[in-house]
């Protein structure tokens, strides 16, 4: 990856677009992990990050 490339990157990951993006797929993630969880499509003793930090 050339320097200008990579500072076209940068740009593009911290932009608010594509911060706001991340952060409503992440919320949608978290969203369904219950149901996830029931369906045994994760396996229970998977923590979150959240769940790490406690």
């Amino acid at each position: 990856m050339t320097p200008e490339e990579e500072k076209q990157y940068i740009a593009t990951i911290t932009s608010r677009e594509h911060t706001r993006i991340a952060d409503e797929d992440h919320r949608r993630r978290e969203a369904r992990r219950p149901e996830l969880e029931r369906r045994g499509l994760i396996p229970n003793g998977l923590k979150t990050p959240n769940e790490k930090k406690k």
